[in-house]
């Protein structure tokens, strides 16, 4: 997006590479971005310079962002042609520009983003500062939300089977009880029949010695 800066000098215009603006309305989207329409200053910069570019990426633009007001201006050089380290960090302080400290993550704080930026390979990648953890973006978002759409259809199928294995234990466990239900109950009844048996050969046996006498 082109950052026109001065009115009335369509030659007065940047267009860097990420810009952050605060406070400002996003409902809709932008063709250019007018500073004295929007009537904010952009609050983070991020250019991605080369050797090539390396002239106006570290002297034109450090003093014309700060005789704008952008709080913090970060320079990134993915193949490391000449900056060493590749991504370097510039907080306004006053009227001009000072190296940010790096941390002994070689990231740097941004106090206006309430991040870390750290280069990680040829990217330049947001870390949450109280964890210490990359910040996914919009394509590790999706493949996470993919995942865990898996991982959920995984644990529904395992519950569906954990479920029917449930069922067919109980089912088992209840026809096992029935079998034993019904086993007793025959032992018992043979061993009313066993007795009624005996019962009644004694009731003979009484009866014959009667008899006899």
């Amino acid at each position: 997006m082109f950052f026109y800066y001065e009115k009335g000098d369509p030659r007065a215009v940047k267009a860097p590479d990420i810009m952050v603006i605060k406070e400002i309305d996003g409902t809709y989207e932008r063709r250019t971005f007018k500073l004295w329409v929007e009537d904010r200053v952009p609050s983070v910069i991020f250019e991605i310079t080369s050797d090539e570019t390396r002239r106006d990426d570290a002297v034109v633009k450090l003093e014309l962002y700060a005789r704008l007001g952008v709080a913090e201006y970060f320079l990134f050089d993915p193949l490391g042609e000449y900056l060493d380290p590749p991504l370097q960090g510039h907080r306004l302080e006053g009227d001009r520009y000072r190296p940010m400290t790096r941390g002994a993550d070689d990231g740097f704080e941004s106090m206006e983003l309430g991040l870390t930026v750290r280069a990680v390979g040829k990217s330049v990648r947001p870390f949450d500062p109280s964890t210490g953890q990359i910040i996914p973006n919009g394509e590790e978002r999706a493949a996470r939300f993919i995942a865990a759409e898996s991982a959920s259809r995984d644990l529904i199928e395992e519950r569906k089977l954990r479920e029917k294995l449930e069922k067919k234990h109980t089912k088992a466990k209840q026809k096992a009880e029935r079998e034993t239900r019904k086993a007793e109950a025959e032992r018992q009844k043979a061993e009313t029949l066993e007795a009624e048996v005996k019962r009644l050969r004694a009731l003979l046996g009484e009866q014959e010695s009667g008899d006899e006498d």
